[in-house]
């Protein structure tokens, strides 16, 4: 199975099915159509439905320009950054604790940036039919909000 795997085809290849998917959180479930659907609906919930003040942060961003990001959000909450001392970047990962999975398997920044850094596969790397689901679910208004594009097709 490739992720995201957002469909699958039938035995007989002749039609597709949705995979749908269930989070339980404490206390409650939600079932979405697929991962696409759950991030729309997601960011639906603040970015279209939320009645109080929010800020949404791309994780790019943080990775990329975590000085200028930290500094906008730490002034935004009406704080100002420390000046008493140069700004101080956290290398390793800043996930800690037994769930987050094995230390040797976390990402730090280096990592992080080389990874993140890298131009998008043919397709994402996603088989042609979750490519293809992709561009059929993801909420476009999203998309643009978020300055994100589609990966390129495959040749």
């Amino acid at each position: 199975h490739n992720c995201p795997h957002l469909a699958e085809q039938t035995q007989q290849h002749q039609s597709q099915r949705i995979m749908d998917l269930t989070i339980k959180y404490d206390g409650r479930v939600d079932n979405h159509s697929s991962l696409a659907h759950l991030w729309n609906d997601w960011y639906a919930k603040y970015w279209r439905d939320a009645e109080f003040p929010f800020v949404m942060v791309r994780f790019e961003d943080i990775i990329f320009h975590p000085k200028n990001v930290t500094t906008q959000l730490c002034e935004c909450g009406g704080g100002k950054i420390r000046t008493d001392r140069p700004f101080q970047y956290i290398k390793d990962s800043a996930k800690d604790g037994p769930g987050h999975g094995k230390l040797s398997e976390r990402t730090g920044m280096v990592q992080a940036w080389i990874r993140y850094s890298q131009p998008l596969a043919p397709q994402g790397g996603f088989s042609p039919l979750d490519y293809e689901k992709c561009q059929e679910y993801l909420d476009p208004e999203l998309m643009n909000m978020f300055h994100y594009q589609h990966a390129p097709p495959s040749s």
